[in-house]
């Protein structure tokens, strides 16, 4: 039996959030992806955003910028990335990767667990960038996942929390997590709020 401590298991959690320009990644780009630790003291962010009444959690957002991009005009109006904005400040499939990786060595030196909300779908765009750059998929990343969702379902099974907090806007006011509506559907945003809203479920099932 494994006899980790659960404050332990907490340190390999990195949440992840990404923005695609649509919901098929055989068919959509990757534009956006929101790393932060799910235990951090500072708020850090390369793209000069201000996350100072956002979270007390350490945070990243890369851009990606495909070199061929399928747009689905509904996903694109809702997190408001432009193309001419990834033209500018998108990095390249395999730089993306790379800096990602080093994320990864910067904060973690054990095998890493994404999580994330409806997580399946961020590591399906992650594997799509690492195909498209043609790099192998980090081995210190897990092949387990946790997912907020599914944690949020089961409490609502049990009765701990209502039905309409299991999806993410739910959740966030049940919790009193959301991030500010300027930074809503940002990558960034929503993987900070998402990894706050983690930390309370978490409270919530061990009390």
């Amino acid at each position: 039996m494994n006899h980790d401590h659960p404050f332990e298991l907490e340190k390999q959690i990195l949440i992840i959030d990404t923005e695609a320009s649509g919901l098929n990644p055989l068919y959509h780009s990757i534009l956006s992806i929101g790393l932060c630790t799910l235990n951090s003291s500072s708020p850090v962010n390369d793209t000069g955003t201000s996350l100072k009444d956002l979270s007390p959690n350490n945070g990243l957002e890369i851009f990606v910028n495909e070199p061929s991009i399928n747009v689905d005009p509904r996903a694109m109006a809702i997190h408001g990335i432009t193309l001419d904005e990834l033209a500018q400040k998108g990095l390249r499939p395999t730089d993306a990767c790379v800096r990602f990786e080093s994320y990864l060595a910067e904060h973690y030196d054990q095998n890493v667990i994404l999580a994330g909300h409806n997580v399946n779908f961020d590591v399906a765009y992650m594997k799509r960038l690492y195909r498209i750059a043609d790099r192998t998929w980090p081995e210190q990343l897990s092949h387990r996942v946790v997912d907020t969702h599914s944690l949020l379902w089961a409490l609502a099974c049990a009765q701990k929390i209502p039905k309409d907090a299991c999806n993410s806007d739910g959740a966030f006011e049940f919790f009193k997590c959301a991030p500010p509506e300027a930074l809503r559907h940002s990558a960034l945003g929503d993987a900070i709020a998402t990894g706050q809203l983690l930390s309370e479920v978490l409270k919530l099932i061990r009390s």
